[in-house]
């Protein structure tokens, strides 16, 4: 393949796009779970320690809310790519089928 080819396997992006948004749901799962776990503490927690933990904790939960947007951002991505290089691929199959030899 040379420098200004690029070779790409349709099925991958598809299947790259399923792993990163199956696990973007994992993680939300997983913060969830998190998240009830810390409302729990944050309602019998107090003092200057639980203040001090739990802002900390809003502010990683906040980075991961983000974080998590992007994943989800990139598996879309994946998948639009997919779908267009598939869509490429099926217009130049169809294009090679409608070409037919001179005096045919």
């Amino acid at each position: 393949m040379g420098a200004n080819e690029l070779r790409v396997y349709c099925a991958e992006p598809t299947r790259a796009s399923k792993d990163t948004t199956g696990a973007a749901d994992e993680i939300e799962g997983l913060r969830r779970k998190l998240g009830t776990q810390m409302g729990d503490l944050r309602r019998t927690w107090t003092g200057q320690a639980a203040t001090a933990y739990l802002n900390v904790w809003s502010e990683i939960d906040e980075e991961c809310e983000a974080m998590l947007a992007d994943l989800r951002w990139i598996g879309e991505s994946l998948s639009a790519a997919a779908n267009a290089y598939a869509h490429m691929e099926t217009n130049g199959a169809n294009t090679f089928r409608a070409l037919k030899p001179p005096g045919v």
